[in-house]
C-alpha cells in the first residue's frame, strides 16, 4: 500500500525511515533528526508491507516552480515489484501544482525512472557540499 503525506501528521516515525535507509546501503550519517526535520518540511510517500516502511520518497519544492524528487528507495526484499514507480508517481500526483520536478540518478536507473514519465536531458550536475556543524 502506498501511503502519502504532504505536511500532515506522519503515521510513522523518521526512525522508520532510517531504518529502510540503513537496508539499502544509504547514507549511514543520516539521523533520525535529519529525517525528521526533512519530513516536516516536504511532501513524502512511503509503501508498506504489513507494519514494515519498505519504500519511501520525498521530494523538496517550492511548491509553484521546481520541485526535486530524493532519496527513492526500497527495501532489496521488495524490489523488482514496480515499488518505486508507484512511489515516485504517487509525489508527482502529491505535487501535481508545480512545473518542474527534476531528478538526479545513474544511468543504470534512467529506464526505471521513464516508466515514470521523466525524460533525459543534457544538463551537468555540480554539487557543492557543507560540513555540518
Amino acid at each position: 500500500m502506498i501511503a502519502r503525506s504532504a505536511r500532515t501528521p506522519w503515521n510513522y516515525s523518521s526512525s522508520d525511515v532510517v531504518k529502510l535507509n540503513a537496508s539499502v546501503g544509504w547514507f549511514p550519517e543520516r539521523t533520525e533528526d535529519d529525517y525528521a526535520e526533512a519530513l516536516a518540511r516536504g511532501p513524502a510517500v512511503g509503501a508498506w508491507r504489513s507494519e514494515q516502511l519498505v519504500g519511501f520518497a520525498r521530494a523538496i519544492t517550492d511548491g509553484a516552480i521546481h520541485a526535486y524528487v530524493d532519496d527513492v528507495m526500497v527495501h532489496p526484499e521488495h524490489r523488482r515489484e514496480g515499488l518505486a514507480v508507484q512511489l515516485v508517481d504517487a509525489l508527482c500526483d502529491a505535487i501535481a501544482s508545480v512545473r518542474t520536478v527534476t531528478l538526479f540518478c545513474g544511468e543504470d536507473l534512467v529506464p526505471l525512472y521513464e516508466r515514470a514519465s521523466f525524460t533525459r536531458t543534457q544538463q551537468v550536475i555540480l554539487h557543492r557540499q557543507h560540513p555540518r556543524q
